[in-house]
């Protein structure tokens, strides 16, 4: 077993300030939203942060010195049966090299090891091989939508 990529994110001081604008870009880059245009005051962040991800556990990744190369945002639905992956966003110079579907094998993982029966997402278009690598099936598309699981077998 290698060491885990992703690490808990739950920035709480200053210290994380950098961290938290950068985690917010790459979110917005997993949604396929164009970045910002204007640079947001660091509260503004902060509120952007807590707005987006409330109910949601948050990981990171720091590769070749980013302070976060890699966002994931996860929670668990249906009285906790299903690991839902919300966003997962690789910064932009360091993909294709595997990291992403290293990233998803390790929240199917967390899914498995919280006991959750399935693993769905709702991927963009360039994002559903990593899925398919790690075992996902098409469920349906539906207005530009992609929509992917997982089943966790007997558990």
């Amino acid at each position: 077993m290698y060491d885990r990529l992703l690490k808990p994110f739950s920035p709480t001081s200053p210290d994380d300030d950098e961290s938290v604008a950068i985690f917010n870009r790459l979110t917005r880059s997993a949604y396929g939203m164009a970045p910002e245009q204007t640079t947001k005051s660091i509260d503004n962040e902060w509120q952007v942060f807590e707005m987006h991800n409330a109910g949601f556990d948050t990981y990171h990744a720091v590769i070749d010195g980013d302070p976060v190369a890699v966002a994931a945002r996860t929670r668990l639905v249906g009285y906790g049966r299903t690991l839902e992956i919300s966003a997962i966003a690789v910064t932009p110079y360091l993909r294709g090299r595997g990291i992403g579907t290293r990233v998803v094998g390790e929240l199917v993982q967390i899914a498995r090891d919280t006991e959750a029966s399935s693993v769905k997402v709702i991927a963009l278009e360039e994002a559903i091989p990593i899925y398919i690598r790690n075992g996902f099936q098409f469920k349906e598309k539906d207005r530009g939508y992609t929509f992917l699981e997982l089943c966790l077998g007997g558990q």
